[in-house]
């Protein structure tokens, strides 16, 4: 995880950015994954969009 600290203390993350990663990985979890952990992750994402 530092190391993701200190890339954001050089380049800090934006909302679009992070919109953009959630967007793909929403995309990818409904590609190829179903069910009740499948929706409990998505759901787990959002709370960090927030």
């Amino acid at each position: 995880m530092q190391a993701h600290y200190d890339i954001n203390k050089i380049y800090p993350l934006q909302y679009k950015h992070f919109n953009a990663w959630l967007t793909i990985f929403n995309e990818t979890i409904d590609k190829y994954f179903t069910g009740e952990k499948a929706s409990l992750t998505k759901k787990e994402q959002q709370v960090l969009h927030k």
